[in-house]
């Protein structure tokens, strides 16, 4: 009887522990992200513009200013940094004082560059390449070797010679992505990112019918970074 008493104290306080935690344990928000209509809301802010998904490890980067820009200008710059989630200044990503992973560029920051070690189509460190499939069905990178130093946006002027992340409507100036194309990144230290380009117009419009409609360039994009080197695994569902 002792026995049965003593089992029944040590288990009193192990059941309250759990009730306690199960009653502590806040409901995820569901839905968006205020003021979004793509960033889910269980989102936690690392800066301003800057969200960290923890349940995923999948940072957002939403309405980012990237300059002012007009569509004749070709050679406008903004570097970024996978690892410190911030925007890298120009002369110094030039000089090479301070480490950049991408570099956004020519018209409306259209153009995504990886910080390529080979010239393009060879293979090298610091590779980029696009793959057919959603954000989140994109469970692995391909084995197949890298060999591409950037990711255009195609041109409804001129037949797409290779994929892009989206089409430029050169008659109107508006942009559009396709919502079923992913970048892979190889980085030099040999780690993965998976990266999505959603807009570069300010609020992430679902449809655009005139240039002026909604303010550009601003940033709207996600990405996934494989912590592990060489890794391959990009699941983020």
């Amino acid at each position: 009887m002792k026995i049965k008493y003593t089992l029944i104290a040590w288990l009193l306080p192990a059941m309250f522990m759990a009730c306690s935690k199960d009653d502590d344990a806040s409901p995820e928000p569901e839905g968006f992200l205020e003021g979004t209509n793509w960033v889910p809301a269980r989102v936690k802010k690392l800066d301003d513009h800057v969200y960290l998904d923890e349940k995923f490890n999948v940072v957002y980067v939403v309405d980012l200013r990237m300059g002012t820009v007009t569509s004749g200008d070709e050679n406008p710059s903004f570097y970024w940094n996978f690892d410190s989630n911030s925007e890298i200044d120009t002369e110094k990503a030039k000089e090479g004082s301070e480490t950049w992973h991408v570099l956004f560029n020519y018209i409306y920051f259209s153009t995504i560059n990886a910080d390529a070690s080979t010239p393009n189509n060879t293979e090298g460190n610091g590779k980029v390449r696009i793959v057919r499939t959603a954000f989140d069905d994109l469970y692995e990178a391909p084995e197949s070797p890298m060999i591409r130093n950037n990711i255009p946006i195609e041109m409804d002027t001129e037949p797409a010679t290779t994929d892009g992340w989206g089409l430029y409507h050169f008659s109107k100036h508006i942009m559009d992505y396709y919502p079923d194309r992913t970048i892979i990144f190889h980085l030099r230290d040999g780690r993965y990112v998976k990266f999505q380009m959603l807009s570069l117009y300010q609020g992430n419009p679902p449809v655009v019918n005139d240039k002026n409609e909604f303010p550009s360039p601003y940033l709207n994009c996600r990405y996934f970074i494989q912590q592990n080197a060489d890794s391959r695994n990009l699941k983020t569902k």
